[in-house]
């Protein structure tokens, strides 16, 4: 009878619902609340744990990148790669992993706590773990995308990632192609299981924290997490966090290491959008700036027209211009490091065509690009016109909307025909809009190509722009003088060439060896041939015997940079061949940089009448030393000059600049400490750079109105 009364009420008991304190969710225990009040964890040290191990979590994540970072690239033990080196980088860089994280993780308890004072608890903890997965997801995103940008750029993620995305459906191809299968695949499987794991991971941390989603929230503890992620945001209690604050060491991988990609990226969105830089940046007296900026490009022949326009000038020429034709060739990315007749050195040469034709005109061993893209590259180019520290570059800006005297406008004003053509889409970077905005009446790109030669999203390789160059210009030539400019493409990622390999070329391809470095070495030695079987063939020409040619790098490439602004991203070739004396083959070490070519040519053609350069004729061999001043890359608040001696300085604009003696000729950097020279060459570059900003953004960079 006992036993049978025990088993009845063991049964019932097992019918009856259970109002235990602890069960499971998920696998994972955890303390029902169905009284809120008999949950032994405090509210607020549920939320606590929720959010600070979702923080955690991240600072481990960025912490892994930057191993990976350090593991993948890199550089040589004289540069900072080895671990001894780079430890520093990883204490330092926590605070920007907090500030990467900050800015999310504030905008998501933000948006979580909006969704809780609706009153709607389980609804509120799910956004709770929405909002979690989405911080962190967002930041490991940038991460791994992260990892292959530095691969080309070297840098941190800045706003190239914007320029990039301004035409996603020309550069998103381009970054597959660049990747690969192999690697846009684990891209893609890296940021899948990224995603896929955080929100299981989010779900079990929200059942071992909180315990159920029915627990109401803790609103002082929600205050206080507000608090402490916009002060982790900030950097700490004191002013903003800045990329420039990572310096841990004197090599600049270290202290590029040292930064948080996510973190670089947000810091250079907000300052687009609040600045996009201004003359009161350079902190100088505009009178005197306007005298020293003009002391570094001014002949004792020019006349100024006006001090409002500071670089308005009549050089003085007189009698009829040399109506010879012009043909520009922008090699893109041909680094000095590949040219034989830099400081590759014959043996390891990938420019054989051009060496060879080094010898046959004018070749300046010294020449630097003013920008560090080909968007900030060619207004310096086509018009003389300096790269600015400035977020957005000046096709794309409202200042280089207005009227501008450049290459093109000058020709043209003269009688020539001007054409643009290149390879790229059409509204990369407003390229094309701004080119026949300034005086470039015919623009050929992608669009007008021969689509089925295409070999990437890019179009068609370098050989078939070189046949539509020469065909547009037999059409020119018939007519009149010409100007012909164009852009190669193929040295840029993802580096495809033709299929099968040209003929001509095919045995120089075949000896790269396989590795890393191979897609870019065959790339260069295509682009190289494609070049030189264009000169032969417009040579050949009758239009040819009376053409200048000019080969001129749009910009180099980053291998291991020592300085915050790389001149081996700057260091590229400039030649120039013609029927003229002063053409005469010979090598010039004089320095020179993007804004000499447009005043060399007017020299050089005799064009009477005004330009605004802020450069100076390369071939005047009376001209008082020498400057070249280079705008930045990555995003820096920052320039860089150098000038005949070797001195080459790095000015951030904050108190702070790094001072180096640079030899062009080998790419070695030795860091100097010479107060004297570092105050004269910071004077010289922020008065050039304010004059040149002040000019640009008032309208007084081209010509007068009209009265």
């Amino acid at each position: 009878m006992g036993n049978d009364s025990t088993s009845a009420v063991a049964a019932a008991s097992d019918r009856a619902p259970r109002s235990s304190t602890s069960g499971r969710c998920g696998g994972v225990p955890w303390r029902a609340v169905s009284d809120p009040d008999s949950d032994p964890r405090p509210r607020w040290k549920g939320e606590l744990l929720f959010w600070g191990v979702g923080f955690a979590a991240g600072m481990v994540l960025l912490s892994l990148q930057r191993v990976l970072l350090f593991v993948l690239h890199a550089p040589p033990a004289d540069h900072g790669g080895t671990f001894g080196d780079a430890f520093p980088a990883f204490g330092h860089g926590l605070r920007f992993d907090a500030a990467a994280l900050g800015y999310p993780f504030l905008l998501a308890v933000l948006c979580a706590t909006a969704v809780h004072a609706l009153r709607r608890r389980r609804l509120g903890r799910r956004a709770d773990r929405a909002c979690l997965v989405a911080a962190i997801g967002l930041v490991g995103v940038l991460a791994i995308v992260e990892l292959y940008f530095f691969q080309e750029f070297r840098s941190r993620l800045n706003f190239l990632v914007l320029e990039y995305l301004h035409d996603p459906f020309s550069t998103l191809p381009l970054a597959f192609e660049f990747a690969g299968v192999w690697g846009t695949l684990l891209a893609v499987v890296a940021i899948g299981g990224l995603i896929a794991g955080g929100v299981w991971a989010a779900r079990r941390l929200g059942a071992w924290a909180v315990g159920s989603d029915d627990v109401p929230v803790s609103w002082a503890m929600r205050v206080v997490l507000i608090l402490v992620f916009f002060i982790a945001a900030r950097g700490g209690l004191g002013r903003p966090l800045r990329p420039q604050d990572a310096h841990p060491s004197p090599h600049r991988f270290v202290n590029q290491l040292a930064l948080s990609g996510p973190f670089t990226l947000g810091r250079h969105v907000y300052e687009m959008v609040k600045d996009s830089g201004t003359r009161a940046d350079y902190d100088v007296d505009p009178e005197a700036a306007l005298a020293d900026a003009r002391s570094l490009f001014a002949r004792p022949g020019d006349t100024f027209v006006d001090d409002r326009y500071p670089a308005l000038r009549d050089p003085g020429i007189v009698g009829p211009p040399r109506r010879l034709n012009v043909v520009i060739v922008v090699l893109e990315s041909f680094a000095a490091r590949f040219v034989g007749a830099l400081r590759a050195g014959p043996e390891d040469s990938l420019t054989p065509e051009l060496d060879a034709l080094a010898d046959e005109g004018v070749f300046f061993t010294r020449f630097l690009a003013t920008g560090p893209s080909t968007n900030r590259s060619l207004p310096s180019l086509m018009g003389g016109i300096p790269c600015l520290v400035k977020r957005t570059s000046l096709p794309k800006s409202d200042a280089g909307q207005r009227e501008l005297i450049t290459l093109g406008t000058v020709l043209r004003d003269q009688g020539w025909q001007t054409a643009f053509l290149r390879s790229g889409g059409p509204s990369w970077e407003n390229l094309g809009g701004w080119l026949r905005s300034h005086g470039f009446e015919h623009l050929v790109n992608r669009d007008e190509l021969d689509a089925s030669q295409a070999v990437s999203s890019a179009g068609p390789p370098d050989h078939v722009l070189f046949d539509r160059v020469l065909a547009e210009c037999d059409d020119m030539a018939a007519k009149g003088p010409f100007l012909a400019a164009m852009l190669t493409t193929t040295n840029h990622p993802p580096f495809a060439l033709p299929d099968p390999w040209p003929d001509g070329v095919r045995a120089r391809l075949a000896a790269v060896p396989d590795g890393p470095d191979a897609p870019r070495a065959r790339a260069v030695l295509y682009g190289d041939w494609a070049f030189g079987e264009f000169v032969r063939a417009a040579r050949a020409r009758d239009w040819g015997r009376d053409t200048l040619f000019i080969a001129v790098g749009d910009h180099g490439v980053h291998f291991a940079p020592i300085a915050d602004i790389d001149p081996d991203r700057r260091h590229v070739p400039l030649l120039l061949l013609g029927p003229l004396d002063e053409l005469a083959p010979r090598r010039i070490e004089r320095l020179g940089s993007h804004v000499d070519l447009l005043p060399t040519l007017v020299e050089l053609l005799q064009i009477p009448g005004r330009h605004a350069a802020w450069g100076r004729d390369l071939l005047d061999d009376d001209a008082p030393p020498r400057h070249a001043i280079l705008g930045p890359h990555g995003g820096l608040r920052a320039y860089a000059i150098t000038d005949d001696a070797g001195h080459y300085l790095v000015d951030h604009l904050d108190g702070r600049s790094d001072l180096f003696h640079l030899d062009l000729g080998t790419g070695a950097m030795e860091r100097r400490t010479d107060p004297e020279t570092t105050a004269r060459l910071m004077r010289l570059g922020r008065a050039y750079l304010s004059s040149a900003h002040h000019a640009i953004e008032e309208g007084r960079a081209g010509p007068q109105p009209p009265e």
